[in-house]
């Protein structure tokens, strides 16, 4: 039985359960986000778990058998039921639902600190090949996010300029900015190698062939987001200035201060001498 308004009258349509949940808010907002591999990803298993289940009984002792059921790191589970707290939030604003039961999310998981040293990176380069060893490239000289690498299109680099635009035409900057860079001039050599194939990286397979690699090589811990770490910190290890460290990867100069101002500790030195040299 659907959910009734808070006036009394019915709900739009007959949502009832999260499946139903599930599904107006894939057709009518999700299926327009980026990341569809994602999004697919997270409706697949959610409907596994969750999705025969009443809205009105997805209370805590619900969650806690999905959290069991899932059995993945902390990480992955907030993602999914983020995903499924806006879908119910979606449904609530469009007059699907009355009202939706809180959902609690896991805490965040302790940030990936590994970074690459020089030679670490030049190991990996050397150790992909084809539309990974693009992806590795970029994601080292860029310090782009994963997700912008996949869905980059030839029309929106510049050969002329040496410059990439990271976001796709018509779509808004979200938090997670997408800003346009410079190219290196081995990323710009690379790229041109490469003129007019499609797709400049395939998504399906990057994941996985990625971390089969580091596991080859010996990199342990490194995952895509390692790429876009380890620019900024040997950026900011280099005494580049931190507002354009920010500007150039699309983060907040409090973002990176919060996260990687260990890597700039110098400015710190003269609080080493407050009390003069005297011995």
């Amino acid at each position: 039985m659907a959910l009734f308004l808070s006036c009394g009258l019915p709900a739009k349509t007959d949502v009832g359960t999260v499946g139903d949940v599930l599904d107006v808010y894939y057709r009518e907002h999700a299926r327009t986000l980026r990341a569809q591999a994602s999004i697919r990803s997270r409706e697949k298993v959610l409907r596994a778990g969750l999705g025969k289940k009443s809205v009105g009984l997805l209370n805590k002792d619900a969650l806690d058998r999905y959290a069991r059921f899932r059995a993945v790191k902390r990480g992955t589970l907030r993602s999914e039921l983020a995903y499924l707290r806006a879908a119910l939030s979606y449904c609530v604003d469009g007059g699907y639902l009355a009202s939706a039961p809180p959902i609690k999310l896991p805490q965040r998981s302790p940030v990936n600190e590994r970074i690459l040293s020089r030679e670490e990176c030049e190991r990996l380069l050397n150790g992909c090949d084809g539309d990974l060893y693009t992806f590795v490239l970029i994601g080292l000289d860029t310090g782009a996010r994963g997700q912008a690498i996949i869905d980059l299109t030839w029309e929106r680099i510049d050969f002329e300029r040496w410059l990439i635009d990271f976001l796709p035409p018509g779509e808004e900057q979200t938090t997670k900015r997408r800003p346009t860079v410079p190219m290196s001039p081995r990323l710009a050599a690379h790229l041109k190698t490469l003129t007019g194939e499609k797709p400049i990286v395939d998504s399906a397979s990057i994941p996985y062939r990625f971390k089969r690699v580091c596991k080859r090589l010996g990199l342990e811990g490194g995952t895509p987001h390692t790429l876009r770490h380890t620019l900024i910190s040997h950026t900011l290890m280099a005494d580049r200035d931190i507002y354009l460290v920010a500007r150039f990867i699309g983060d907040s100069v409090k973002t990176i201060e919060q996260r990687y101002a260990k890597y700039t500790p110098d400015y710190l030195k003269g609080m080493t001498d407050v009390w003069g040299n005297e011995s």
